[in-house]
């Protein structure tokens, strides 16, 4: 028994010596491998990339560039000829050429580990630095070395194989123009047969930059060559004002624009050599006027219209309840876009290079208003809505404005005709089907025109054809000019009209005094009347050579201004005047200080111009939009022309697609983009002119001569409307002389 438990015990014995052995061997193994892998096995194996000069006499300085070039032992033979190290760092080298050396190779040794570098020829040439060595075409370099003078014939210079030309020439310095599209690579430098290398030259430009459009914040990507990687040795600027760098490498640098930049040329600093690329154009933000339809299930395609958004497709972003949807087409005015299914509902963004606009809450689902037509109008106004997924069954459809219930006279899965009800208010439009609400793109306006005084066969007005002006209060009081008889007539809003200023015998005349004994002098249609913010009234005279100015709350008729000769008079939204004579001189009257008012001219034409009623309007840095003389069919905008030099016509449409009729009776700014024309002699309309897009748009058109008040789009009237007025809310008045009436169009 003992025996047996000796032998079981000296062969565990064995098992675990021989398992201990093992487990050791593994150990040094890995040990091994780990001291192989982040251990040093040695110095690592140098790299010569560049090294110049290529040549020049015993003492000449030549530097090696590339990596580990700092190795311990590390020698530079010239052709056998050890060489003395001036400078060792881990990209550079500084070496010496030696006394007594001979043309040949240039070599560098480790060790026993040997790089040919390049040949180097002992002679007089020598290319020893440039200055700078980074440029765009057409910088001049400064190159420095020896042997360039030349008896025989003028030195040559090449950047990357591409001729230069020599601007100027010393035996030690040289000066040369890089030409165009050069690119990076070596300086040459022949002179009498010889020819020297020297260090490279980085050739820098920029291709493109995008988005070319854009505003504060917006990220832009310049696209080129020869830019620097290192951020700190780089800066940007957009006409001046310095950029934010964000990312740069050779070939790319990205930056964002600062507040307070301007439109005008991106340029890019590296190492001091400026770069010049294309203009950046600083525009507003995206604006959204209207989605259509704001619901719809997924494949339905939607519109955005609005302003500023990119005409380069993937420089509009539109998002969905945080989503990003692709657009399909882009104009500056609108963006479509196929909407993709599980979108769900929330608000709709467009995002155009970094400028954001939130707009109306969007909703995936099966119905969806589409088009409302007309979309505005009287109780009682016929109206057509477009859209999906509508029922068939009229009964299980209502539709609702602002709140109000209507009458459904139809309805099919596209389609729903309905009556405008009474008490009918502006405000949104909805359709409810199936468990499902949609709203229209627009709110349905009330909106029509109402007779305020006068009309046919009456006598409160007398205008005997002549042409009239009136203007309108803060409290809806209308002031009439009454030229025949040279008087101002009031108008409250309930349509009671008296005398309020000049004889009640019609007596023309220059003379200030109460209102009820001035004089005026009219004219056949010279005069026009305007309304400051503070209800004074003006009245300017061309046939007395001023305005007057009957203050808010007064029974004095004054003078504000005299020698202006003109009627044809702007009153702007800060209190200045701006006269316009028929020479074309244009007048600045700025706002009264105390009683000092003066009148400076701005700008004079050099031909003559017919220009009766509100015929222009001043837009940005005093842009005149106006019209020479009666027949003109068209006017001028910032962007281009609105109408026809030779056509007239009635015609929407956007510049000169659209048409105008002659004989326009007004031009008012409205807003900041917008114009409200009176297209009236030939076309019986009042049409509105986006500045920006130049798209022109119908208002209001009279279906006949009949005079009769309506909708915007059954009522009647006159096509010699002779003034037309525009107040601050949007309400449009109109003077119509032939019917003798004073009219207010109400647009919501």
């Amino acid at each position: 028994m003992k025996r047996t438990k000796l032998l079981y015990d000296t062969t565990t014995y064995r098992t675990y010596c021989h398992l201990l052995l093992l487990l050791v061997s593994v150990g040094l193994f890995i040990i091994g491998c780990k001291k192989e892998e982040g251990g040093s096995a040695g110095p690592k194996n140098p790299i010569v990339e560049s090294f110049y000069p290529n040549s020049g006499n015993e003492g000449t300085l030549v530097t090696l560039l590339g990596k580990n070039l700092n190795a311990e032992k590390v020698e530079v033979h010239f052709a056998g000829t050890k060489a003395e190290i001036f400078t060792s760092k881990e990209d550079e080298l500084v070496v010496q050429a030696p006394k007594g050396g001979n043309s040949g190779m240039l070599v560098l040794a480790v060790g026993d580990k040997r790089i040919e570098v390049g040949n180097y020829t002992y002679q007089a040439l020598s290319i020893h630095g440039l200055s700078p060595s980074n440029g765009t075409a057409g910088s001049h370099i400064r190159i420095s070395g020896t042997g360039f003078s030349s008896i025989k014939e003028p030195a040559k210079v090449q950047v990357n194989g591409k001729e230069a030309i020599v601007i100027s020439v010393s035996d030690t310095v040289m000066v040369a123009q890089v030409p165009k599209d050069a690119g990076t690579g070596a300086v040459v430098v022949r002179v009498n047969g010889m020819e020297s290398t020297g260090p490279i030259f980085t050739y820098q430009t920029i291709e493109d930059i995008k988005p070319r459009t854009g505003g504060v914040g917006t990220r832009i990507t310049v696209k080129g060559t020869g830019f620097n990687g290192e951020l700190s040795q780089i800066s940007a600027d957009i006409n001046g004002s310095a950029a934010t760098l964000v990312s740069a490498n050779d070939t790319e640098v990205v930056l964002t624009v600062p507040q307070g930049t301007e439109s005008g040329p991106l340029s890019i600093t590296i190492n001091g050599q400026r770069i010049t690329g294309p203009d950046f154009t600083m525009v507003p933000p995206p604006s959204i006027d209207v989605v259509s339809p704001l619901s719809a299930p997924a494949g339905t395609e939607i519109a955005i219209k609005g302003l500023n958004f990119s005409t380069v497709l993937d420089e509009n972003k539109v998002l969905i309840n945080g989503q990003e949807v692709t657009p399909s087409s882009v104009s500056f005015s609108e963006i479509k876009f196929i909407l993709p299914s599980g979108i769900g509902a929330g608000d709709l963004v467009v995002n155009v290079n970094g400028q954001s606009m939130l707009g109306p809450k969007f909703t995936e689902q099966n119905l969806g208003i589409q088009s409302v037509s007309p979309d505005n109008g009287l109780a009682g106004t016929e109206v057509i809505i477009k859209g999906i997924g509508f029922s068939a069954d009229m009964n299980q459809n209502q539709v609702y404005f602002n709140g109000v219930q209507a009458q459904i006279l139809s309805a099919n899965s596209s389609e729903i005709k309905v009556i405008a009800p009474a008490n009918l208010s502006t405000g949104q439009l909805q359709v409810h089907s199936n468990g499902l609400i949609a709203n229209a793109p627009n709110l349905f306006r009330r909106a029509g025109i109402v007779t305020i005084a006068g009309g046919p066969n009456t006598n409160i007005f007398d205008f005997q054809l002549r042409n009239g002006s009136l203007a309108v209060d803060s409290k809806g009081n209308i002031y009439v000019a009454e030229c025949v008889n040279n008087v101002i007539k009031k108008v409250t809003p309930s349509g009671q009209v008296s005398l309020f200023a000049g004889s009640s015998t019609g007596k023309a005349g220059y003379a200030n005094s109460t209102r009820d004994k001035s004089l005026f002098n009219m004219g056949y249609s010279e005069t026009r009347l305007w309304i400051d913010h503070q209800d004074n009234l003006y009245i300017a005279e061309k046939n007395n050579s001023a305005i007057r100015i009957i203050r808010a709350n007064s029974e004095n008729v004054e003078t504000y201004i005299e020698g202006t000769g003109t009627e044809n008079v702007l009153l702007v939204e800060n209190g200045d005047f701006y006269a316009l004579r028929d020479n074309g001189q244009l007048y600045h009257i700025p706002k009264a200080t105390g009683n000092r008012v003066e009148m400076k001219l701005i700008s004079s034409n050099n031909y003559n111009t017919y220009i009766g009623d509100r015929r222009f309007a001043i837009g940005p840095n005093n842009f005149l939009y106006r019209l020479i003389d009666d027949y003109d069919t068209f006017f001028n905008l910032p962007t281009g022309i609105v109408g026809s030099y030779s056509d007239y016509g009635y015609k929407d449409g956007i510049g000169d697609n659209a048409r105008l009729g002659f004989k326009i009776g007004s031009i008012i700014k409205s807003g900041p983009q917008e114009l409200v024309v009176l297209d009236g002699f030939v076309n019986g309309a009042i049409r509105k002119v986006n500045t920006a897009t130049r798209e022109v748009s119908t208002i209001l058109k009279f279906v006949d001569n009949t005079f009769k008040d309506g909708t915007l789009h059954n009522a009647g009237g006159s096509t010699n409307q002779a003034d037309m007025y525009v107040t601050r809310d949007g309400t449009i008045y109109l003077l119509d002389t032939r019917n003798q009436a004073v009219r207010k169009i109400f647009l919501k």
